[in-house]
């Protein structure tokens, strides 16, 4: 039987354990000990802090440890930065089927490149253990957020929904399914950036694809995920659409829509049994959030959205009376928009007049020349900037015009391939947001509305 419960029962099945449906085991699918005292034991205690891995990355502490790895914290002594180091679990070093599932892990996360992505930076072995290199994350888990926020805005979290769909369409871009969308699969570091973690479980999207072993974790499994039902490739990311549901549910009221003493209980309640209106748990939550999550959480994945953009869009279309009313500044606003893509100009600035207040005045430029020359001119509240122009980059014209206006003007830039790098660079100049081409015209409002506000 399913139940809505504030405290989960007793139950912890990791993204990194299969748990076959049918309660059989497959010999085709790795598996792990049961008991978690022989895991711990089997874990080395050679990876101390000071040792250096690969002549390069000094280990400093531990960061994390599950059933099929450890992570730890490291300094990278040839280019001074922080990052962290995924090791494949002793225990599992010697079983080909666990050493291939890491390598393709690593090998996933290299074909993606995107700000709301975890990035990797290298693969090795180190004393015969496969381990891999990727960025530090400096900050918390979705999980912890969503701990300190029982009842947060919806305006928040529509951003970090929107911000974890931008991250899942890159990897879906790349070919590749998530697979375990989940709270603590999602990092949000000291200056808000959100990012995806942990490919463990995803796949290359070819052909008919059939799920096999039921792996996941139970709370957040799709319905086709627990059935082991083929699926086509054009449906094949609306598994982690399914999965983005739950956690957007979760983020809305607390708890996960389904919650049950056995996975096997918990995997009946995602086929069969109905999803809970949200309203219902929450009483400030209107009905068109209510359809948006169920949608989402469709038991076909044919009548879910077809993508995590196009769910997170719908959410910020629900919550708009809501962002409007809450964000809406109380004068016009003075925007310079710099963009060398005619159509792209014309456009942001189409979008712009109809979304601000009014009053707001929009003004154009075609490259970095032509703004520096306007902002020498008039005081702009706003500047959206094209990441990447011919004469001047998008970091390069932010760092000009903190000299000129310092920080009492808002910067929002905008980029079709921007990364990581590029963000912190920007972060570190005060840029208010950055969003990834192509975005929705109220992603932009709300980023212009929430830095002025």
């Amino acid at each position: 039987m399913c139940v809505l419960i504030r405290q989960p029962a007793n139950l912890d099945v990791h993204a990194d354990t299969s748990v076959p449906v049918d309660g059989t085991s497959d010999r085709a699918t790795p598996t792990l000990p049961t008991d978690r005292n022989q895991r711990a034991s089997q874990w080395s205690p050679q990876l101390g802090r000071g040792q250096l891995i690969d002549e390069k990355f000094r280990l400093r502490r531990l960061l994390g440890r599950g059933g099929m790895a450890l992570v730890m914290l490291a300094q990278d002594v040839s280019l001074d930065r922080e990052v962290a180091i995924k090791f494949l679990g002793t225990n599992l070093v010697s079983d080909p089927s666990w050493r291939a599932r890491f390598v393709v892990e690593a090998r996933n996360m290299a074909r993606v490149r995107h700000e709301n992505v975890a990035q990797i930076f290298s693969y090795g072995i180190h004393e015969g253990w496969p381990f891999f290199v990727m960025e530090f994350v400096d900050g918390t888990t979705l999980a912890d957020w969503i701990r300190r926020h029982p009842s947060p805005a919806v305006v928040d979290v529509a951003n970090l929904v929107r911000a974890i769909a931008a991250g899942l369409s890159a990897i879906h871009d790349a070919g590749l399914v998530h697979h375990d969308v989940k709270p603590a699969n999602v990092l949000i570091d000291a200056h808000g950036r959100v990012v995806v973690t942990d490919l463990g479980l995803s796949r290359v999207v070819t052909g008919f694809r059939a799920f096999g072993n039921a792996a996941g974790t139970p709370r957040y499994m799709a319905p086709e995920q627990v059935s082991q039902r083929p699926v086509l490739p054009s449906l094949a990311a609306r598994t982690d659409v399914y999965q983005l549901g739950i956690t957007t549910f979760e983020l809305l009221v607390g708890q996960v829509p389904f919650d049950a003493k056995t996975p096997q209980q918990l995997f009946d309640c995602h086929r069969h049994s109905p999803v809970p209106r949200p309203s219902s748990l929450r009483r400030d939550l209107s009905k068109a959030i209510d359809r948006v999550l169920l949608r989402a959480l469709e038991k076909e994945p044919e009548n879910r959205y077809a993508s995590p953009l196009d769910f997170a869009q719908a959410l910020d279309r629900a919550i708009a009376p809501a962002a409007r009313l809450a964000n809406k500044p109380s004068r016009g606003l003075r925007v310079l928009v710099a963009e060398d893509d005619d159509d792209q100009r014309m456009l942001t600035c189409a979008v712009l007049s109809v979304g601000l207040c009014p009053g707001s005045r929009i003004e154009q430029a075609r490259n970095g020349k032509e703004t520096l020359s306007a902002a020498e001119q008039h005081r702009f509240d706003v500047f959206v900037l094209d990441l990447q122009m011919p004469d001047m980059t998008g970091i390069q014209l932010a760092s000009a015009l903190r000299t000129t206006h310092g920080q009492s003007a808002h910067i929002v830039v905008v980029s079709g391939n921007g990364g990581a790098e590029d963000w912190r660079s920007l972060h570190d100049l005060g840029v208010d947001a950055m969003l990834l081409k192509p975005f929705a015209a109220q992603q932009l409002i709300s980023a212009i509305e929430s830095a002025t506000r």
